[in-house]
C-alpha cells in the first residue's frame, strides 16, 4: 500500500515537473519575440531575429518598393500600377504605394481594385446618391407624385406638375412622364361642332398594303420602259457606228482603185454623221481647176482639205499626190 502510494507521489512531481518547464520555455520565447527589432516604415524585413541574432533591415527601392509599417515581419512591397480607365495622382516612393484617380464616369471598386462605369438611373428611378470616387449610383423609386423621364446618373426625381384651372389634364403624371395639361380654349377649339361632325364621311381610306400595290405595279412598270427604251437606243447607236465604219470603207476603196481616164473622178466625203456628199473634180482644157465646196464640209475636213491643197508640201499627200491616185499623167498634173 505505502508503496503505491510513493509511485503516485513521483507521477505526480514529473508531471508538474513538464508543464513548468514547457511554461518556461515559453514565457521565455515570448520575452525574445517582443525584444526583436522593428524595421520602420521605408524598410523592410530581410532576415528575422533568431536567438543569437537581431532582426535585419533593407531599405525599400523608392518608385519600385514600398513598406508603411513598423514591425518585424514585413518585407518591403512591390509597387502597384494604376488601372485601366484611371489618371495617376501620385508616384510610389519607400513608404507609400502609387495613388490613383478613376477617370470622369468611373469609380474604383476598393476589393477589386480597377475602375468601373457608373451606372445611371433608368426611366422611373431617381439619383439617391451620386457616383464618387470610390462608390457606385445609388437609385432609388420615384414615389407617387414625382417622376423621372430621363436615363441620368445625377437627376433625382421630380414633382408632377399641377394643372391650372384654365387647363385640362390630357394625361396623369406616371413615374415615367409628367402630367399633360392643354389649355380649355385650345381644346374646345379643337372640337367640331356637332352639324359639322355630320359632314364628316363615314368611311375612312385606309392605306393598307392592298391600296399599295397598285402603286408598285406602276413604278415596276416605268422602270421596265425605261430599261427597254435604253437597249433600244443604245442598239439604235451601235448600228449607225457600224454604217459610218461601212462608208469609210467604201471611200478608201474607190480611192485605191482609181482609173486613169479624163472624165469626172467622185470622191465621198463625209459631211455630217447622217449623210456622204459628192464631190466633184473635173480635169478642163488646159487649166484644170480643183473646185469643192468647201462651206459644206465640217471644219476639220475643211482644213484637211486645205492642207492637201497647199503647194509648199513635199510628202506626196497634196493635191498633185491626190491628182496621181486619181489616174491623172505628169503632164496633164503639170498643166492644172
Amino acid at each position: 500500500m505505502i508503496m503505491k502510494l510513493h509511485m503516485l507521489v513521483f507521477s505526480l512531481f514529473l508531471v508538474l515537473w513538464n508543464w513548468v518547464g514547457y511554461n518556461l520555455c515559453e514565457i521565455q520565447s515570448a520575452a525574445k519575440a517582443t525584444s526583436c527589432q522593428s524595421c520602420p516604415p521605408g524598410f523592410g524585413v530581410k532576415y528575422k531575429c533568431t536567438n543569437t541574432e537581431e532582426t535585419q533591415c533593407v531599405p525599400c527601392r523608392s518608385g519600385d518598393t514600398f513598406s508603411t509599417t513598423s514591425d518585424d515581419e514585413t518585407v518591403c512591397i512591390k509597387c502597384s500600377e494604376c488601372p485601366e480607365n484611371s489618371r495617376l495622382i501620385e508616384k510610389c516612393n519607400a513608404t507609400h504605394d502609387i495613388q490613383c484617380a478613376c477617370e470622369k464616369g468611373f469609380y474604383m471598386d476598393t476589393e477589386e481594385k480597377f475602375c468601373k462605369h457608373c451606372e445611371l438611373c433608368s426611366h422611373g428611378w431617381g439619383v439617391a446618391r451620386q457616383c464618387s470616387a470610390t462608390k457606385n449610383t445609388m437609385c432609388r423609386k420615384c414615389p407617387p407624385g414625382t417622376y423621372s423621364g430621363l436615363l441620368s446618373g445625377t437627376l433625382g426625381c421630380e414633382l408632377c406638375t399641377t394643372c391650372h384651372e384654365s387647363q385640362i389634364m390630357l394625361q396623369e403624371c406616371t413615374p415615367i412622364q409628367d402630367t399633360i395639361c392643354i389649355d380649355k380654349n385650345l381644346h374646345r377649339g379643337r372640337l367640331l361642332p356637332t352639324d359639322e361632325r355630320r359632314k364628316v364621311p363615314s368611311e375612312v381610306v385606309n392605306f393598307t398594303q392592298n391600296n399599295v400595290i397598285p402603286v408598285y405595279c406602276t413604278i415596276l412598270v416605268a422602270v421596265l420602259l425605261g430599261i427597254l427604251m435604253f437597249i433600244m437606243l443604245r442598239w439604235r447607236l451601235q448600228r449607225q457606228t457600224r454604217t459610218k465604219a461601212t462608208h469609210c470603207d467604201e471611200v478608201t476603196s474607190r480611192i485605191s482603185q482609181g482609173g486613169s481616164s479624163d472624165s469626172s473622178k467622185s470622191v465621198l466625203l463625209s459631211d455630217s454623221d447622217q449623210s456622204l456628199k459628192l464631190v466633184t473634180i473635173q480635169p478642163l482644157q488646159q487649166t484644170m481647176k480643183l473646185k469643192v465646196k468647201l462651206k459644206e464640209l465640217f471644219l476639220v475636213k475643211q482644213r484637211e482639205l486645205e492642207a492637201a491643197l497647199d503647194i509648199k508640201r513635199d510628202d506626196g499627200k497634196d493635191w498633185r499626190g491626190l491628182s496621181r491616185q486619181l489616174g491623172y499623167s505628169t503632164s496633164h498634173i503639170s498643166t492644172f
